[in-house]
């Protein structure tokens, strides 16, 4: 396969089993070399001579994980607590530190018990590369990204007081700022993942929860599970302790 771009690109981290990448890439050129049938196919020259070398031609692992980490993260390797690089999420569900400064929250370690108790947490972007023709060319040139690209976060927490969740038609919060007293029912929130074996997925500041549910509970026992849904758009930079090169937010 040649000419991919990436389209979408989502992490996966729960209490069951190993925290997950997935990437979605899309092309047009897909090409079955059997055997000895190496050459010049339909103007693709497969012989391994003609192959680019990659950042993994010197044989070393890419991208290196944090000596000690483990490398396969799973629900222990969430980065909580306090300090310069730990996980942050929004600051509206419940028992989350608020003293981490705007649009910002701590997940901290209380008495031996981090104050939400998160059970899974999903973040999630697509491109939504459209393709671009020119005359005199039948495929692409290029696939773009169409902004504004949407991101979102799901974070599902075992309930201890309820979602604490407000939203009244003229609104519960109010900026004081003009004479129409700019009331508005959402803010601003701070999301960051932050994994022990050197993954950073930090989704800014500006992220506005979008949708609360909640589940479990029922006469068949079971705990009360809320799930929290948050959305930005082209706030999505996803980084690594060991790369060479950070890339920019778009």
């Amino acid at each position: 396969m040649s000419g991919l771009y990436i389209s979408s690109v989502g992490y996966a981290v729960s209490v069951d089993g190993n925290a997950t990448e997935t990437c979605t890439l899309v092309g047009n050129n897909k090409v079955w070399v059997i055997g000895g049938d190496t050459g010049n196919f339909d103007g693709y020259d497969l012989t391994a001579a003609s192959w680019i070398a990659g950042p993994w031609s010197t044989g070393a692992t890419q991208p290196f994980s944090i000596s000690g980490s483990g490398g396969v993260n799973r629900r222990e390797d969430v980065i909580f607590g306090s300090g310069a690089n730990v996980s942050l999420i929004p600051r509206n569900i419940p028992g989350v530190n608020q003293t981490a400064g705007p649009g910002s929250g701590l997940n901290s370690l209380v008495g031996g018990t981090y104050g939400v108790h998160v059970q899974s947490w999903n973040v999630n972007t697509d491109l939504g590369r459209e393709e671009l023709f020119e005359l005199g060319r039948k495929g692409t040139y290029y696939r773009y990204v169409n902004f504004p690209v949407e991101v979102t976060n799901e974070l599902t927490v075992i309930s201890i007081s309820g979602d604490m969740v407000s939203a009244i038609e003229e609104g519960i919060y109010d900026t004081g700022v003009g004479s129409c007293g700019n009331k508005y029912n959402i803010t601003d929130e701070g999301i960051k993942l932050v994994l022990c074996e050197g993954l950073i997925v930090d989704c800014g500041v500006l992220n506005k929860l979008s949708s609360v549910g909640m589940s479990g509970g029922d006469a068949g026992g079971g705990n009360v599970e809320v799930t929290y849904s948050y959305s930005n758009f082209n706030d999505f930079d996803v980084k690594h302790a060991s790369d060479k090169v950070v890339a920019l937010r778009p």
